[in-house]
Order: C-alpha cells, then structure tokens, then sequence
C-alpha cells in the first residue's frame, strides 16, 4: 500500500495544525497550505496510480453495492 505521508507533508500538516488551533483565524489566509498538502499528496498518488489502482476499484465497487443496498 502506498504511504502517502513523508517528512514534508507532515510538517505541513502541523503547520495547518497550528494555524488553524489559534483562535481567531483568518483560514483564507492558511488554505494556501491546504491547497500545497493536497498538491503534494496528489504528485504522490499519480505517480503510484497503477498500484492503488486495483485498491480504488474495490472501494469503488463496494460503495456502489452500499448505495444499492441501502436504496433498495
């Protein structure tokens, strides 16, 4: 399984963390360090996509049956 978590994005992630733990907080001045997570964590994703392919398509296939389920 691809581990999209690494020393950069964790530190990231605190720095998200401690910006928005301060009261008050202007969140549309930090969603700039939400928007570098989600790039980083992407960059990660797309270059492993034929790994996690397989794991997409069973969660895929599950959440339809799900839905199904609960709709019939």
């Amino acid at each position: 399984m691809l581990d999209i978590h690494n020393y950069d994005i964790a530190l990231i992630e605190k720095e998200i963390i401690m910006r928005y733990d301060k009261t008050p907080c202007d969140y549309p001045d930090y969603s700039c360090l939400l928007e570098l997570r989600q790039d980083m964590i992407n960059e990660r994703v797309l270059a492993h996509q034929e790994e996690i392919l397989p794991d997409i398509i069973a969660f895929n296939d599950a959440l339809t049956k799900a839905l199904r389920d609960m709709y019939n």
